[in-house]
């Protein structure tokens, strides 16, 4: 018993490693002393010990109902927790005027796939309607021609052909005036893509002679004018 006692006033003291040699050195004399196990319980440096310990107690006390208690709650199954559940990532937002800029993103590329779509199709038509001849270069350049994009919007896109075949395209504010001389057999075409809202027309001279014009009114709508030169 003095192992027993002096483990306790150790404990007491404060010196835990001190009572501990004491109460296993008490538990070697007195193997079934429910109160040796119940000390040697506090000492424990692990769960498997603190539950052998309290196995001993119980087995020779099943009266204990504090140490069958906390020998419960360490067989007790670990409570299931709930899955966890994929969080669901909230939809951004996108701001308005984030939304315009996208939308109008794919209006201008929508509207350059048709404006470059209309300039072929210009181009078949007019092949189509002359001499298997035209499509070279004039040797005589005689004929006045001249390009007007006008309205309110306050910019577009154009592509035209210029005096040399050659397609050409710019971006730039209203009104656009281009103006060269071609020869007989040359193909002409203008197509211009509104930036934005307002009104744009394109308009085709001949020798000072307005040959052809279109106008659309819709925003980043298309004008298209095409003609041949005979």
């Amino acid at each position: 018993m003095d192992n027993l006692q002096n483990g306790i006033a150790a404990f007491k003291a404060g010196k835990r490693d001190e009572a501990r040699k004491l109460f296993i050195a008490a538990m070697k004399e007195e193997p079934n002393n429910e109160h040796v196990w119940g000390w040697l319980y506090q000492v424990s440096n692990n769960d498997n010990e603190k539950i052998q310990a309290l196995k001993k107690v119980v087995a020779l006390n099943p009266q204990n109902a504090k140490a069958k208690e906390l020998l419960d709650k360490f067989l007790a199954p670990p409570a299931m927790s709930e899955p966890l559940q994929t969080p669901v990532k909230p939809q951004q937002n996108i701001a308005p005027a984030a939304q315009n800029n996208n939308n109008n993103t794919l209006r201008i590329g929508l509207a350059v796939a048709v404006s470059i779509f209309v300039v072929l199709c210009c181009l078949i038509a007019i092949a189509n309607s002359s001499s298997s001849g035209s499509l070279t270069t004039p040797l005589v350049t005689g004929t006045k021609i001249k390009y007007v994009i006008s309205g309110t919007a306050q910019s577009a896109m154009i592509t035209y052909y210029n005096e040399t075949g050659g397609m050409e395209q710019v971006t730039q504010g209203l009104p656009f005036i281009k103006e060269f001389s071609v020869g007989s057999g040359a193909m002409l075409s203008l197509v211009a893509q509104n930036q934005g809202a307002g009104t744009i027309t394109c308009e085709i001279w001949i020798n000072g002679k307005k040959i052809k014009t279109s106008t659309t009114t819709t925003q980043y709508g298309i004008a298209t004018c095409s003609d041949i030169v005979y």
